[in-house]
């Protein structure tokens, strides 16, 4: 897969389709916009270009109240490369980006830069300055220069239509079962492993730092997890959020793997949740901390014996 910034100009000479989303989550509803794309793109030699926004817009306009991200940018591009889309188009949304109208948004970014022959949006999909642009707006613009455009319908699970703030509620519930049903897969973060402050080493479990750089997760909590490293499947624990107890309140992915004692800095690893074990809480101490994460571990030895 190809990744593009905008505005990279990408002198594009094979026509492409493009799905335009913010892909959070790459759930099952992204899935078949995805689908569909790469079958226009094949049909007619084309290339599928999923086109999106860094950061999206509820996060520009709403910053830290904006909702909880399910995939930062890394996570999302692993996965529009895993569901075979061709290029990923990356819009970095800003303030000219944001006066931006629709007609505007069509001519210089659709058709310009992407050459789109095709488009296919969501259901509730709307772009441009004061959200002007829908889909009948692409279809009476576009459709008389010979664009085709499609409107996905929702995708729903148990008569609920299936979304990223719904996979949200899931993962801040716990309910990491309903949360794999709408993704069609395990939900997992994937990131590099980096130095922390090797708190863990000090207290006999050293643990493997993912950093979620402008991540704020959806999910938190002391988790078991799997963690693949090298094609190699680990059993672990991991803590995502914040550590109390240290009075450090940036979010991260801390992971103790389990009967594994490997250097593992600087590799990419990706960590698939299982079940939640308990909220994160403040101790008093070090020796409690301690004490807790001993039992988490065992709590966690038992789901990995219970799930055999």
């Amino acid at each position: 897969m190809r990744f593009y910034k905008h505005p990279t100009v990408l002198n594009q000479q094979q026509p492409s389709v493009v799905c335009i989303g913010n892909f959070d989550a790459v759930h099952l509803g992204h899935q078949a916009l995805i689908k569909r794309a790469n079958e226009l793109a094949e049909q007619n030699n084309w290339q599928s270009v999923a086109c999106f926004f860094e950061p999206q817009p509820k996060e520009y306009f709403l910053k830290e109240k904006a909702p909880c991200r399910i995939t930062n940018l890394r996570n999302k591009l692993h996965w529009l490369d895993h569901y075979k889309v061709d290029t990923a188009y990356c819009i970095g949304f800003n303030k000219s980006i944001q006066t931006l109208s629709a007609t505007q948004f069509v001519e210089d970014i659709l058709l310009k830069q992407l050459n789109a022959k095709a488009i296919i949006v969501g259901d509730d999909f709307r772009f441009g300055c004061n959200r002007d642009g829908d889909f009948e707006f692409l279809k009476h613009t576009l459709k008389p220069m010979g664009v085709q455009v499609e409107q996905a319908q929702s995708v729903t699970a148990n008569n609920k239509r299936i979304s990223s703030s719904l996979i949200r509620k899931h993962l801040q519930q716990g309910d990491i079962k309903s949360t794999h049903a709408l993704l069609g897969r395990e939900y997992s973060i994937i990131g590099k492993v980096v130095h922390g402050n090797h708190l863990g080493r000090t207290i006999n479990t050293p643990t493997a730092n993912i950093s979620l750089k402008t991540l704020l997760p959806a999910i938190d909590g002391v988790w078991a997890c799997t963690v693949q490293i090298n094609n190699k499947t680990v059993n672990a624990v991991a803590n995502v959020g914040a550590r109390p107890t240290i009075n450090s309140f940036k979010p991260i992915l801390e992971v103790h793997l389990l009967d594994f004692d490997q250097d593992i800095y600087d590799q990419i690893i990706e960590t698939r949740f299982v079940k939640k074990i308990r909220d994160i809480k403040k101790f008093n101490s070090l020796e409690e901390l301690k004490a807790q994460i001993q039992q988490d571990i065992h709590t966690a030895k038992i789901i990995f014996q219970e799930a055999n």
